[in-house]
């Protein structure tokens, strides 16, 4: 592995950590806050953060990526990108104050313009983050990435917890959003010496760039969050905050592996963008990585959402277990396309990614309304399901397009990760079938649905390894880390 790989593979590591780290604060908040806050209280909030993911999508410039791909960018960049941050910002600001009135009339939800008017103030201390933590991603120096995340979510968990006490209410929940963007911006100070200045002479250079970013970010925020909004208007917000809530967790594996994995591969990816075998290569690597981590991880979730809903919430929450069973699932399916993102990225092709959301857009959400209508919030969900399978789809043959990867490699990658999947979850479906009949407790049967699927999972992948000849690759690369936290010997694998 190159230099460039090991440090995209680290900082895979770190990013993968801090939202691991992130995801834990965030499941204990949640699992407090689902016993002190009602659906309703979730429902409110989410139907106003429609809203304002709507402005920040079609806001958002992706700036920092921006400046990553700047081979040694200048002062006067960092100027740039910070004054256009802060323009934006007061621009966002402004619209989620106009849209305040107008946004809890269309929702139905009166509630809806007072929390649009004190989250109006996000976007605008957002604007005012130091541009210099930019560079956390572009040295790689992703431990430092890793403690400037986790100010936001600490600073966050520290406030919504015990307001949440004192009021249950949802403006807890709008309490926490604002101490954390605050506690992030002060941080980006501290973390960063660069100090911004007003200047736009490289704005054009910028936003020359960040056109097409724009228009990825507007349609997926469509095929995202317009589910939200249709549910909270049709079926109410208590639906929408049991659908949030299971949104929130069957998505765990997609947030906490894949989208921090994307954030580390990309400055590295546009490194070596000119290195077609390097490129294929690295991708191959992290696409084997996905599958082999990731894909069975968001299975285990689907298998044991029942699960999962008995043991961390209450009975009012059962409509959750559903919906993250098929979040799960399409997590699952994001898996196989885990870095295709960054690839079209680092090649200078955000226009693909444009069209490949806008095209599932156009095909998934002409037939939301209809489905949420005749099958409430699981049908919206298995909406969701499809279309990320088309978008995987559309990734994989852009990829394959672009760098024309062998077909044998795909396969390698594959073939091992399905059939240990499959063993698992026929192993898991079929001890639960047996157990049903004893009546454990939730946690006792999910302790052995989880040893059983791991045990199952990697034993079988482990087998397969070895009847191929202990290829290189991914099984070899953990094997041998494993061996080597032990203190074991390595044993070598074979050549590829």
């Amino acid at each position: 592995m190159s230099e460039v790989g090991r440090a995209m593979a680290r900082g895979a590591a770190w990013m993968v950590l801090m939202r691991l780290s992130v995801r834990a604060l965030g499941l204990v908040s949640m699992v407090i806050l689902a016993r002190l806050l009602s659906p309703g209280d979730f429902g409110v909030v989410a139907l106003a953060l429609v809203f304002l993911a709507a402005l920040e999508a079609l806001s958002e410039f992706g700036f920092d990526l921006a400046l990553i791909r700047i081979a040694d960018p200048d002062r006067t960049y960092y100027d740039t990108v910070w004054t256009l941050s802060l323009i934006k910002g007061a621009v966002v600001a402004a619209a989620m104050a106009a849209l305040a009135v107008p946004a809890a009339s269309l929702t139905g939800e009166p509630a809806v313009t007072s929390i649009l008017l004190a989250l109006a103030v996000l976007p605008l201390i957002e604007g005012l983050q130091n541009p210099g933590i930019v560079d956390f991603r572009r040295e790689m120096r992703f431990d430092r990435e890793f403690r400037f995340r986790m100010v936001e979510r600490l600073a966050g968990f520290a406030v919504t917890l015990p307001l949440a006490v004192a009021w249950e209410s949802y403006w807890a929940l709008v309490a926490g959003m604002v101490a954390g963007r605050v506690a992030a911006t002060v941080a980006s100070y501290r973390m960063s010496p660069r100090r911004p200045r007003p200047d736009l002479s490289r704005a054009r250079e910028i936003l020359g760039f960040s056109r097409w970013i724009v228009a990825s970010s507007g349609v997926h925020f469509l095929n995202q969050r317009m589910d939200d909004l249709v549910i909270g208007r049709l079926v109410g917000t208590a639906a929408l905050g049991a659908y949030s809530l299971g949104k929130d967790i069957g998505s765990m594996t997609t947030n906490e592996l894949l989208m921090p994995i994307s954030r580390a591969l990309y400055p590295g990816f546009a490194r070596i963008a000119d290195d077609r075998d390097g490129l294929i290569a690295s991708y191959m690597d992290v696409l084997s990585l996905s599958l082999l981590l990731g894909v069975p991880t968001a299975i285990g979730i689907a298998l044991t959402a029942d699960l999962i809903v008995a043991i961390a919430l209450t009975p009012d929450w059962a409509a959750v277990a559903p919906i993250i069973a098929i979040f799960a699932l399409a997590g699952a399916v994001q898996m196989v396309a885990a870095n295709a993102h960054p690839v079209l990225l680092a090649l200078g092709r955000p226009n693909m990614s444009f069209a490949f959301t806008a095209g599932t857009a156009a095909i998934g959400l002409p037939a939301l309304v209809p489905v949420t209508l005749w099958y409430g919030a699981e049908g919206a969900a298995w909406s969701i399901m499809v279309r990320q399978a088309v978008l995987t789809i559309l990734f994989l043959l852009a990829v394959r397009h672009l760098l024309r990867p062998a077909a044998g490699r795909y396969l390698a990658a594959l073939w091992r990760p399905v059939l240990g999947n499959l063993a698992m979850a026929g192993a898991v479906f079929w001890l639960r079938r047996d157990l049903a009949a004893a009546a454990l407790p939730a946690s006792v049967e999910a302790l052995l649905a989880v040893t059983a699927g791991a045990v199952t999972y990697g034993v079988t992948v482990l087998l397969l390894w070895w009847a191929a000849g202990r290829p290189a690759g991914m099984e070899a690369l953990l094997l041998s880390r494993l061996r080597g936290r032990l203190g074991l010997r390595r044993v070598p694998a074979a050549a590829p």
